[in-house]
């Protein structure tokens, strides 16, 4: 990050010094005191369960050279200490100031910066993005998916003049959040992935969710470049929305970059030949299913914009690692072939992962261990329900599933023809993983996928760590009269990110 003053924090959020000086510097911001602290700016952050205003002290106690606060707050004289001038600047409101100081730091570089929003695929569009512009720029980018209201600000406070380039997720709860975020990042090239019905609950209709993400493309300046995915009409239907140019991508419909010639490569991942303005070239994709090429071709429609061609960006997407718990392939000893698909789900991302399942699971049996989705409002049971519905389809052996909601597609599968020997039900994951390590035999395939809050990875971590656990019926003794009440998903602890 670049190194900011007392005075410019003071100028960019109209606060005032409350103490210290005017002088103190700051070689970064944190926002939690147990983190690296030393030099930096601590901003106390408010929020349901936490206050920031209770750890300033002990953000001093660490090393802080300054701190952001909206009250009072007793720290004693924290003029200088150990020749270290510090500072403490009173705002009216730290969220709002963390935005102001991020926004401050985006202005002072002219550099490119890709946004990427949509319902699936984003995180893993955003990094094989960076894994194309790191060939040519040194490129900053959203670590992880810290995509929202307090990550997208601390990843371009760590902008400085060495950077070239920037890749950031934008995620959202509810109309206005990504134009808010838009305006901190100011994006030169904005990306959509697709519109699905995730945060149907708080959205109430796709319509509303496209409206949500068309607030990206509405914001994009004129020397700018929409990236849009022609096979989804939501999303197809935002090219009227921007003053930028607009770069199409597709495999169904006629798009200015298409893929054709798809064909799996197993555990290796995926080919396509990608086509744009006369030009082709074959592309390897090193992570499995046919939706990552939509990824894929997502992120060489941002690299184009940037004017990459696609030799060079068939050669990037070749060294692309997927982030872990996004199509991770591992295979045990026994040579179990897991599948962990755990970061997030949603019907369409469930029924990809079940596509991959059956790709991978040639010749083996098929085991998916499927937990609830989230967010999906009044489509809750109706989006279970036909993934219930998909199971038998995909050729699925043994089915288990974990949640609430989730019985409903072990009850939906087994109307649908699958034997009830071969469904087994559990209320949250932990319960799963007895008969799951139990009944797992060598050479079968398993997928594991469900809502982040549910914690699912866990099971495929097990199984890839040959954890023991305490013996418990295996996979074969079913539910013979069918899945019955539950206790509903666990809790996941951690910090809230937007999908």
């Amino acid at each position: 990050m670049t190194v900011l003053s007392a005075r410019e924090v003071i100028e960019a959020t109209g606060g005032t010094l409350a103490a210290g000086a005017v002088a103190a510097q700051f070689s970064g911001i944190s926002t939690d005191s147990r983190g690296e602290v030393a030099g930096r700016l601590f901003i106390a952050l408010q929020g349901p369960h936490f206050d920031g205003h209770d750890f300033v002290s002990a953000a001093f106690a660490g090393g802080a050279a300054g701190a952001v606060v909206s009250k009072d707050v007793g720290v004693g004289d924290v003029g200088a200490a150990g020749g270290q001038v510090r500072a403490v600047i009173k705002v009216r409101d730290t969220l709002q100031a963390l935005w102001d100081i991020a926004r401050h730091i985006r202005a002072r570089f002219a550099i490119p910066i890709v946004a990427v929003t949509g319902s699936t695929g984003k995180t893993t569009t955003k990094d094989m993005i960076y894994c194309l512009l790191r060939r040519r720029f040194k490129t900053l980018k959203t670590e992880a998916n810290y995509n929202n209201e307090i990550g997208l600000p601390l990843t371009l406070a760590r902008l400085d003049g060495t950077f070239e380039a920037g890749v950031v997720e934008l995620g959202m709860r509810a109309l206005g959040e990504i134009r808010a975020l838009v305006s901190i990042a100011r994006p030169d090239i904005g990306v959509v992935t697709n519109v699905g019905v995730a945060h149907m609950e708080l959205l109430g209709s796709r319509e509303n969710i496209a409206r949500a993400k068309a607030e990206l493309v509405e914001a994009l300046p004129l020397h700018g470049a929409a990236v849009l995915n022609a096979d989804d009409p939501f999303v197809i239907g935002m090219r009227d929305k921007t003053r930028a140019r607009v770069i199409t991508y597709g495999v169904d419909r006629d798009a200015d970059l298409q893929a054709s010639d798809i064909r799996s490569l197993g555990v290796d991942g995926v080919s396509a030949r990608f086509h744009y303005r006369g030009r082709h070239h074959e592309v390897v994709i090193p992570i499995p299913g046919r939706h990552n090429v939509y990824n894929a071709l997502a992120a060489a429609g941002a690299a184009i914009a940037l004017d990459f061609d696609l030799s060079t960006i068939a050669d990037g997407l070749r060294d692309f690692v997927p982030a872990p718990m996004r199509m991770q392939i591992s295979r045990t000893d026994q040579d179990v072939l897991v599948i962990n698909d755990a970061y997030n789900a949603n019907p369409v991302s469930v029924k990809s992962a079940l596509e991959t399942l059956r790709e991978l699971g040639g010749g083996r049996r098929k085991i998916a261990v499927l937990g609830d989705m989230l967010e999906l409002g009044d489509l809750r049971d109706e989006a279970h329900m036909e993934v219930g519905r998909c199971v038998v389809g995909f050729d699925v052996d043994i089915l288990m599933t974990v949640g609430d909601s989730a019985r409903l597609i072990a009850i939906e599968a087994g109307r649908a023809g699958m034997q009830a020997s071969r469904i087994r039900h559990f209320d949250e994951a932990l319960d799963a993983l007895p008969a799951l390590l139990a009944g797992v035999r060598p050479g079968d395939a398993v997928l594991v996928k469900g809502s982040r809050a549910m914690g699912m990875e866990r099971l495929a971590e097990a199984l890839v760590s040959g954890s023991e656990s305490e013996s418990g019926p295996g996979l074969e003794s079913g539910l013979e009269s069918g899945p019955g009440p539950g206790s509903g998903p666990a809790a996941w602890p951690g910090a809230r990110r937007s999908d």
